[in-house]
């Protein structure tokens, strides 16, 4: 069963990069709308077997409850190894495929995940 993992900081850290030009608040929206539109389209694909949320932040694991993925609080500090902690959860409950996607992909279609899923059956890793 393929699955998705979505990494996604605290909303207090996220697009830090922006502060000159978005308030904090803001910049949480930004970074909530474009969760939402990740999730919304690998459901959409229709090839995953499910969908999950690793963050910290409650907020974050809330709304991508709401908007149809399961959440997981980030049990490693950093991105790296709480996305490999992920993994190996994902992996120990049955999931045969993993794709580790950002969650501020605006552009993001289903034909692409639907496409990088038929890539991976051909080859064991794809960028």
């Amino acid at each position: 069963m393929y699955r998705a993992l979505i990494p996604v900081k605290s909303l207090n850290e996220a697009k830090s990069r922006l502060a000159d030009s978005l308030t904090q608040d803001q910049r949480k929206t930004l970074v909530l709308d474009m969760l939402h539109h990740v999730i919304a389209t690998l459901l959409a694909s229709n090839v995953l077997g499910g969908v999950t949320v690793v963050s910290p932040d409650a907020l974050v694991l809330e709304k991508a409850e709401v908007w149809g993925a399961h959440a997981l609080v980030e049990e490693e500090h950093g991105h790296n190894p709480a996305l490999h902690a992920a993994a190996r959860r994902e992996l120990a409950t049955g999931a045969t495929a993993l794709l580790t996607i950002s969650a501020d992909l605006p552009l993001l279609h289903p034909f692409d995940v639907q496409g990088m899923v038929e890539q991976s059956r051909l080859y064991d890793v794809v960028l």
